[in-house]
């Protein structure tokens, strides 16, 4: 199905997944082999991850995926971040103001 969906991004229509199972069922080893199946492909490759104390926090699994994009770390200084997050704007061709 993860290649099924691949397919259909790379003929641009934008996909996102969520993978939600039982504890130590396998999920991170199938995003893992995926993720090594891109190899010499041209995809980009951006993660975020929910966390059981993250279910009152809006957006949370969208900022997590912004700042992986955007390579934020918990240090930088907020003109470092604004700086970031146009330059990810440009990467995908959106307008940073």
């Amino acid at each position: 199905m993860l290649d099924q969906l691949l397919s259909q991004a790379e003929s641009g229509n934008g996909q996102a997944v969520g993978i939600v199972a039982n504890p130590a069922i396998g999920k991170s080893r199938l995003i893992t082999e995926f993720h090594r199946s891109l190899t010499g492909r041209q995809t980009s490759w951006s993660e975020g991850r929910c966390v059981s104390y993250g279910t009152a926090i809006p957006y949370l699994l969208m900022l997590d995926l912004l700042r992986s994009f955007c390579q934020i770390v918990d240090t930088d200084a907020p003109a470092a971040i604004a700086q970031k997050v146009r330059a990810g704007l440009r990467k995908v061709g959106g307008d940073p103001l």
